[in-house]
């Protein structure tokens, strides 16, 4: 029990429960709620950077961990993909939307699936540079969005207007940044395959 209650497990526990409480900030009406669901994500992508490193670090991995902190990480992206593309409108780009974040979800629980089957024969997937820089990608998708939609909704509340804080500027924006999230995201997971594969050929 004691070492499930471990500071790694811990930080993955609350990116967990960041993930509704992100949601219904985000859906809310307030500007100033909205505002605290970007500071609840942005403080799940951190939770998602130590965890691992303390438990390395610390000798405290557990199989909890190595379940539930790919989970979270999908959860809490997903999440707020999702939560993006139904929230906005982004007119003729939603089907686009839909199909770069479909193609993400099936990477990602594809890899998961691929991490725990590893796992189970005592050969853990590394994360590797391509796994990083998806998750950079998608990262920055996600944040660039939330801080937009943010300074669009909050400063019209105190009488600022800003020209070029408009949604046919940003949006098409958005949709780039999450179709090169998707492109990253399916080269990371084509050569997590490849070497899986090469691996057990040579076994």
């Amino acid at each position: 029990m004691m070492m499930l209650l471990t500071i790694s497990n811990i930080l993955t526990v609350i990116r967990i429960i960041l993930v509704p409480v992100f949601l219904i900030l985000f859906f809310s009406d307030s500007p100033a709620l909205q505002f605290l669901a970007t500071v609840a994500f942005i403080t799940g992508a951190i939770t998602d950077h130590y965890d691992g490193k303390l438990a390395r670090r610390r000798k405290e991995v557990t199989e909890f961990g190595r379940f539930a902190d790919p989970l979270a990480d999908k959860f809490l992206v997903l999440s707020a993909f999702i939560a993006i593309l139904l929230r906005e409108n982004f007119g003729g780009l939603f089907t686009l939307v839909l199909i770069y974040i479909i193609i993400i979800a099936i990477r990602e629980f594809g890899i998961t699936i691929l991490r725990m089957w590893a796992i189970s024969k005592s050969t853990p997937v590394i994360t590797s540079f391509w796994g990083k820089l998806k998750t950079t990608f998608q990262l920055v998708a996600i944040i660039f969005s939330l801080v937009y939609f943010n300074f669009r909704d909050f400063l019209p509340t105190i009488g600022i207007r800003l020209e070029f804080l408009d949604d046919k500027y940003f949006l098409p924006l958005i949709h780039f940044l999450v179709l090169v999230s998707m492109v990253v995201t399916v080269i990371s997971g084509l050569l997590y395959f490849t070497k899986s594969n090469l691996e057990n050929s040579a076994k």
